[in-house]
């Protein structure tokens, strides 16, 4: 059966709401380009950070731990199956909630913790 036209778009969500229209690359199940690209420079910086610490054990959280070629895709020894996404009004419900004394973000733009910051959190974007 063909994918809808729906299907084919890349499942990006911006801290705002606004979904990504771009068609998402055929050999990833979910990214577009751009934010494929995006994501294999994240995965970069982390295994240079890495190396950099020198010999440890490395973990993800995702929702794609079911996936059995996860640990190989990330390159880490355990994957653990917990979904990492969440809309803007989740995640913000999800710190008002908590109250966490320090809050910091690495995914998404920097203004998610801009915006903590004018709701009283002490926020800061690692990303």
């Amino acid at each position: 059966m063909p994918y809808s036209p729906e299907e084919k778009r890349c499942c990006y969500t911006s801290l705002d709401g606004r979904r990504c229209r771009m068609e998402r690359l055929e050999q990833h199940p979910t990214l577009c380009y751009q934010h494929w690209e995006r994501e294999q420079s994240q995965l970069e910086a982390v295994k240079q950070a890495l190396e950099d610490l020198g010999p440890c054990r490395t973990a993800v959280l995702t929702g794609w731990a079911m996936d059995r070629g996860c640990r190989f895709r990330y390159r880490v020894d355990e994957a653990i199956p917990l979904s990492d996404h969440a809309d803007f009004q989740e995640l913000i419900a999800l710190v008002r909630q908590a109250r966490p004394a320090k809050v910091y973000t690495v995914h998404g733009f920097s203004d998610f913790a801009k915006h903590l910051r004018l709701l009283g959190f002490d926020a800061v974007h690692l990303g």
